[in-house]
């Protein structure tokens, strides 16, 4: 039974890219510096004074400068008081809209993150998605052509790769201020440095020569997932496979004697030879 199969074009998933600025948290406003006995002493010293010449004397006046004292003391104590109760609602607001601003730049980059997951996983899936695009011929069948820069791009198995997206920020090298929110943006940075869990792959094009060294039955398992994706992926007319076998291990190369890959253009000659080792 023969098929018609039409190549489709090909719609590449959206990829992260560029880059995101995270920028140092604004500066620290200054803690105030209030001398508590310089706005103490003098007061308390001069009511004491005070209170003493009131006991030995009568005078109104000496009641209106103990008051006179006595708010001057309350005075300096508000004033100093809200100064430091200014500096401490700044302090929080500072590191609130901060704390914020990193948290919706996380945000964005577990999106991009995701994104990026998702974009490998469809350019290079595993082998049971590669079968499964086989039997129901889906559009993605022979996708890549030589005009794509993953051509030949063939997938070895999975790992960690730079997040596409790159993060600016300036490193801080020396932290003389003990300021907790100076080290965010690197620590954002070393969260997002990596996109576990992707395809890892082989680009045959740029390498030129690739081998695989190892157990044999290994080996053999790996070589095999390779060819699945590049005769799932790449058409017969832009890429041609030759298989030299062992004569004993033929029937390990079985499932490609119908691959449109092994043929000629007239599909007179099979591309799989077998024999004795030179």
């Amino acid at each position: 039974m023969s098929y018609e199969f039409s190549r489709q074009p090909r719609f590449l998933p959206d990829m992260p890219r560029g880059e995101i600025d995270v920028p140092n948290p604004p500066m620290i406003n200054e803690k105030p510096e209030i001398s508590w006995f310089g706005i103490l002493l003098p007061p308390i010293v001069m009511l004491i004074i005070t209170v003493l010449i009131a006991m030995t004397s009568q005078s109104i006046y000496l009641l209106i400068s103990v008051a006179t004292t006595v708010m001057t003391l309350i005075g300096s104590l508000t004033g100093a008081t809200s100064q430091i109760r200014k500096y401490k609602l700044k302090k929080k607001e500072r590191e609130e809209k901060y704390l914020q601003f990193i948290t919706d730049v996380r945000s964005d980059l577990s999106i991009a993150r995701e994104q990026q997951v998702k974009a490998m996983n469809e350019m290079s899936p595993d082998p049971a998605e590669c079968v499964q695009r086989i039997s129901r011929r889906d559009n993605k069948l022979w996708e890549k052509t030589p005009s794509h820069n993953d051509f030949l791009a063939l997938r070895i198995g999975v790992g960690s790769v730079p997040l596409e997206l790159h993060i600016k920020y300036t490193k801080q090298a020396i932290i003389l201020e003990t300021d907790p929110l100076l080290m965010e943006p690197q620590r954002l940075a070393m969260e997002f440095e990596k996109v576990p869990n992707v395809p890892i792959t082989v680009n045959l094009l740029t390498t030129e020569i690739c081998g695989i060294a190892g157990e044999s039955d290994k080996t053999a398992v790996l070589i095999k997932l390779m060819l699945l994706q590049l005769v799932t992926h790449h058409g017969y007319d832009d890429v041609r496979v030759i298989v030299l076998a062992a004569e004993d291990e033929l029937e390990k190369w079985d499932w490609l004697k119908f691959v449109p890959h092994l043929w000629d253009d007239g599909f007179n000659i099979r591309f799989l030879l077998c024999g004795k080792a030179i």
